[in-house]
């Protein structure tokens, strides 16, 4: 089960790498009408696997800096979202407001079966989801300290952050794959800067994934390696305590999306995302059944629970 879980998991972030990396030749194409799609994922991760390499303090800087432009872009897109919704701001396909949400075909436009299809990429937008759980039981002190650390309500987080994210869009059929939705409101309402800015968010926010993906697979193989599970070699460390060998067999497997982007520009973040979602719903199945079986054996632990395993757990 290790052997499956563990390859299965460095697998997730590896096509979830490649689908950042195509979303980055997308976003490019905003600034560079002419950029060949296949060009920007070759360069960033070039780029991001050098930084990788130097020491992880570097990551880390990078990434806090990736997480401060993301969250208060967030913070300004919740704040314009309901704006323009109250004051039905104009753009140009109409009025931003909240009929608009079933103004063009209904809640289904397409039926049941669009409806089933958009699940995947819904699915998508939550994988590394738990990454949250890994973090807690690395901030989460014993038992027994009184100061022990917890997150309260992330579900209701969770919820808050899905509702924002659809205030102000534009409508489902004038929407299109030549850039971020977000930015095509901006520009419908023609300000063409803030757009711009919010391509650079975008961008930036791919290229914090694709950093994390790198960062994940390389610790993953490192870690398969330790446990007999992987190629020793990939087990060694530089003197700044990098995986490098790993780090570097994972990013020579990314430059294989620049050759997809190559290819087929026009259909491979949909393939790509839809092997990723796969892969991680396998690994969610299997983290859920660990649950379960840990909780049966050990029923005195407290702390956070999965809803409905109390029963099981017993």
């Amino acid at each position: 089960m290790e052997f499956i879980a563990g390859w299965t998991y460095w697998s997730c972030w590896l096509s979830l790498a490649m689908a950042d990396l195509t979303a980055t030749g997308i976003y490019l194409k905003y600034w560079f009408p002419n950029l060949p799609q296949w060009v920007g994922p070759l360069v960033i991760v070039v780029l991001l696997m050098l930084v990788n390499m130097v020491n992880v303090g570097l990551f880390g800087e990078l990434e806090s800096w990736f997480s401060t432009i993301k969250v208060v872009a967030i913070i300004a897109l919740i704040v314009v979202g309901l704006a323009m919704v109250l004051f039905h701001t104009k753009i140009h396909t109409g009025y931003a407001f909240l009929p608009s949400l079933v103004n063009h075909g209904g809640l289904f436009p397409t039926g049941a079966y669009g409806f089933l299809m958009s699940f995947q990429m819904v699915v998508f937008a939550f994988v590394g989801i738990e990454i949250v759980g890994r973090r807690l039981v690395k901030l989460q002190m014993p038992p027994t300290s009184p100061r022990r650390l917890t997150l309260p309500n992330p579900d209701r987080a969770l919820l808050h952050r899905v509702n924002d994210r659809h205030h102000g869009r534009l409508p489902w059929n004038k929407i299109t794959t030549t850039s971020s939705p977000f930015v095509q409101v901006f520009t419908g309402i023609g300000v063409t800067s803030a757009a711009a800015i919010l391509n650079f968010v975008v961008l930036t926010a791919a290229m914090s994934a694709t950093n994390s993906a790198i960062f994940s697979t390389s610790r993953s193989l490192y870690a398969l390696a330790t446990g007999g599970n992987a190629p020793e070699k990939f087990a060694d460390l530089s003197n700044t305590a990098v995986p490098n060998k790993a780090l570097t067999f994972s990013s020579l497997i990314l430059f294989v999306v620049v050759i997809l982007n190559y290819v087929m520009p026009a259909g491979i973040f949909n393939i790509i995302s839809g092997v990723s979602t796969i892969n991680f719903v396998f690994v969610w199945l299997i983290i859920l059944w660990c649950h379960i079986a840990y909780r049966k054996q050990h029923p005195e632990i407290a702390g956070f629970s999965m809803p409905g395993t109390q029963s099981l757990a017993g």
